[in-house]
């Protein structure tokens, strides 16, 4: 399994090097976003590391770089603390972001749930909410959606479809934008345009009270509120 990871800081290199290696993964690195670049598309690494304070470009930009081509699990390592720039790097298309100073465990951990992720998708799930349905179910530890009849069922003790769930049309609309791409944190804005058409404090509130609406209808403890950035739906185990 390939690391590549842009960061300029040959401390933070040096240890990130030795902790990756440890826990068996081959790692390139380079230290600022041109070489960044030039090594994803020589080396095709399977999960990207990238700091945001390069001397030659924002790493926002080599996010932006890298999403033209494809959907290698981005997940990002920065100093930077601001909200703004948390939600900015996740909407251009990071995976996951994480703040300096870290614990190498909670990194570690990070990337297993990506690349764990990254695995359920190449076997059929689809990448983007917005892209033509590979699965047009999803099975939660409590409901399962079928996309295409737009039916919600909560499970059985035996784990199959059981009673239908009445759900409003936004609130179906909702869970199917967080179904369709489960582990991902998907940004207040991004659930704001994508179920109202747009953003504002009154979509803000709407957000917040389908999202209870949610939790409670179908009894699941799945959908996690990322503090700032957004929501996630899980995976069930």
């Amino acid at each position: 399994m390939s690391i590549l990871l842009i960061e300029d800081d040959k401390g933070i290199c040096n240890f990130l090097r030795l902790a990756l290696t440890e826990a068996g993964y081959e790692v390139v690195i380079t230290h600022n976003a041109l070489s960044g670049i030039e090594a994803y598309y020589q080396d095709r690494p399977e999960l990207v590391i990238l700091d945001l304070g390069l001397e030659d470009l924002d790493g926002m930009e080599v996010i932006r770089q890298l999403r033209l081509d494809g959907a290698v699990p981005i997940i990002v390592v920065s100093a930077r603390e601001a909200d703004t720039e948390k939600v900015q790097a996740l909407d251009l298309g990071a995976n996951d972001y994480l703040t300096k100073p870290f614990s190498v465990a909670e990194l570690l951990a990070r990337i297993r749930a990506v690349l764990r992720l990254t695995s359920q998708l190449a076997q059929g799930a689809p990448k983007d909410p917005a892209t033509t349905e590979a699965s047009q179910v999803f099975t939660g530890d409590t409901f399962t959606v079928d996309f295409e009849a737009r039916v919600v069922q909560l499970l059985d003790q035996a784990g199959q479809p059981d009673e239908e769930v009445h759900l409003t049309k936004k609130e179906f609309d909702l869970l199917q934008i967080l179904a369709r791409r489960p582990g991902y944190v998907l940004t207040h804005q991004y659930l704001q345009e994508t179920v109202w058409g747009y953003s504002d404090e009154a979509t803000a509130v709407s957000l917040r009270v389908y999202v209870r609406a949610l939790r409670q209808k179908l009894k699941t403890e799945l959908i996690k509120t990322e503090v700032g950035l957004g929501y996630r739906l899980l995976a069930a185990q």
